[in-house]
């Protein structure tokens, strides 16, 4: 497929990777990473976007980490899956809150979602 987007799911709890998987699955132009439980570099290296959680989706330190040396996107979603940021290479962040599916497919997709709710 032409337009794939790779996903890389890093350090989400078993639960919210189900969900994120779950929902991303379906998804024809997305294609989630095999789970690299020894390596999670490999996955990392070859993916367009990461999606990660932490307690603060706003706190740049582990996307600025993971954007260093990489030109993809990351999201970091809180742990409840409420909220999320995503981060793009240009160092620059957009929050999502209350974040839909909808929203988090956009930013996966094609970096910062218009319009945002």
């Amino acid at each position: 497929m032409a337009n794939t987007v790779r996903v890389a799911l890093l350090g989400l709890s078993p639960m919210m990777r189900a969900i994120v998987n779950g929902m991303l699955e379906p998804q024809p132009d997305i294609v989630v990473a095999p789970e690299e439980r020894n390596v999670p570099d490999i996955a990392v290296r070859d993916a367009d976007v990461i999606v990660t959680m932490a307690d603060d989706p706003s706190d740049r330190v582990l996307p600025k980490r993971l954007l260093g040396f990489l030109d993809h996107r990351v999201i970091v979603v809180d742990p409840h899956g409420r909220n999320a940021v995503l981060h793009e290479p240009q160092l620059t962040a957009t929050h999502l809150l209350d974040v839909e599916p909808a929203q988090l497919l956009a930013a996966i997709r094609h970096g910062r979602p218009s319009p945002l709710h």
